[in-house]
């Protein structure tokens, strides 16, 4: 379990473990913890559908570096040959060699070791919070949570151009937090916050449970707990655990206001409604309408942080020339769909769209654009219809299983509504992606892995229900 915390802040405060002294340490503490969990004796608690879509993923991916004669690769994908040709001498000079359908095979082994490495640990983390507190790591991750919100505000507020005050970024950018870009900043923040309110609505939920249990008899005469009860629960290790909660989510609310991040802000909103559809559905009861009530006052917190912060600031972000075009994002997205049709079958190889804009862009000539700022596109560009199939069925098959999570047998409270705050916290960065590639920093990465190991692993009482009808 620390292992898993350590990775997650060292891929925050590493500056999004964008560079290579940060990353390969979490790649090898990813595969570490990943495959520690099969030492684990566990029967029944690994996920074999999830990770069976994984593999063929891979599979896929390791295809697209499998070497090929010229004339099977001009046969495959034209245009794969086509831009070998034009930057490739080896490609040229030799007319008989071999060559796999990516572009740049470089990155896209490097882009397999990322799949290997983050798709191991969460195979292996959802075996592991079978057994373990879910809570605990939740806990963690909002404490750490906080101290990036407070990093971010006190930067802001003392900011001198440098990340930590010494850190100069190598290319221009606005670096918000440990961050090098506000936008991912505020996708680390989209997928910590809606985790921290999960756990905050099951903590209520829990103490307002077990205190009316152990209350029952004495309740007064309108039906409600008295007053005098009430007080002595502000005084409990459970209330003042509830509140420090509270001050976190608080924190990172502010922190994600001040980061003045345009998708930042609709992925919230995205995520509070998911939040709130959970709680409506949720069967009602004195404990629930507490946490409705708890869920409401955080909104409206989060919305004075807003006006607090800077109105007029904020609405500039969305009102400016900029924002027209998305941010220059239009032309962009016009040269990866160009991209989209010259390779639609087998795509340009995973993690080569950077080599592809060599031949496609047309935006932005003073600059190299390694990015569709659409992970979607990006994907599609760079997978085809060869990768882009496994990974959608993938998808498809991690939301089924999540589903059945839901419907297995009933969690307790606490584990529950962390359940919840992990699925809006996907949900808000898989609507982030639309417009930023918040998830190809490896920081964000590894806490995107650990909220989908929340959400798809059993709990106790879940695996004892499956073994027991398994040996019926």
């Amino acid at each position: 379990m620390l292992l898993i915390v350590a990775s997650i802040a060292w891929g925050a405060l590493a500056f999004g473990a964008v560079y290579p002294w940060a990353f390969m340490p979490l790649l090898a503490v990813s595969l570490v913890v990943g495959l520690s969990s099969f030492a684990i004796k566990s029967p029944g608690t690994l996920n074999r559908p999830v990770a069976m879509s994984l593999l063929v993923v891979g599979i896929a991916c390791a295809v697209q570096l499998a070497p090929f004669t010229r004339s099977t690769v001009r046969s495959i994908s034209p245009a794969t040959d086509r831009v070998l040709q034009q930057y490739d001498l080896e490609y040229q000079n030799r007319p008989n060699g071999r060559h796999g359908l990516s572009i740049d095979p470089p990155s896209t082994w490097r882009g397999l070791g990322f799949l290997a490495s983050f798709g191991v640990l969460l195979v292996g983390m959802s075996r592991i919070l079978t057994r373990r507190p879910v809570s605990r790591l939740a806990t963690w991750i909002t404490g750490f949570g906080a101290l990036v919100a407070f990093t971010g505000i006190i930067q802001r507020a003392a900011f001198n151009g440098k990340i930590y005050g010494f850190w100069q970024p190598q290319m221009p950018s606005t670096p918000f937090g440990p961050f090098i870009n506000r936008d991912h900043f505020a996708g680390w923040i989209l997928m910590a916050l809606p985790l921290a309110v999960g756990l905050f609505c099951g903590l209520v939920a829990r103490d307002m449970h077990d205190l009316l249990g152990s209350t029952e008899g004495r309740i007064d005469g309108a039906g409600s707990l008295p007053w005098r009860r009430r007080l002595l629960w502000l005084s409990s290790p459970g209330a003042s655990q509830i509140i420090i909660v509270g001050f976190a989510i608080v924190a990172m609310a502010l922190s994600l206001v001040m980061s003045l991040s345009r998708l930042g802000l609709c992925g919230i909103g995205t995520a509070l409604v998911i939040g709130g559809r959970f709680i409506l559905q949720h069967r009602m009861e004195r404990a629930q309408r507490v946490v409705c009530y708890g869920f409401v006052l955080l909104f409206i917190v989060g919305s004075v942080a807003s006006v607090w912060a800077g109105l007029e600031e904020g609405v500039a972000r969305f009102t400016d020339p900029g924002a027209r075009d998305l941010g220059g994002r239009l032309p962009i997205w016009a040269d990866t769909v160009r991209i989209i049709r010259d390779f639609p079958l087998t795509g340009t190889g995973l993690n080569t769209y950077g080599t592809a804009t060599l031949f496609y862009q047309t935006t932005l000539p003073n600059e190299h654009v390694r990015e569709a700022h659409n992970d979607y596109l990006q994907l599609a560009a760079e997978g085809g219809l060869f990768l882009g199939i496994p990974i959608g069925l993938a998808i498809a098959v991690f939301v089924r299983e999540v589903y059945l999570r839901f419907r297995e047998a009933s969690d307790e409270l606490t584990v529950y509504w962390i359940r919840c705050g992990a699925v809006a916290g996907l949900a808000a960065i898989a609507l982030q992606s639309i417009g930023e590639f918040s998830l190809q920093m490896p920081g964000n990465a590894v806490l995107f892995t650990t909220l989908c190991a929340i959400a798809l692993h059993k709990s106790r009482r879940g695996l004892a229900g499956s073994l027991v009808s398994s040996h019926r």
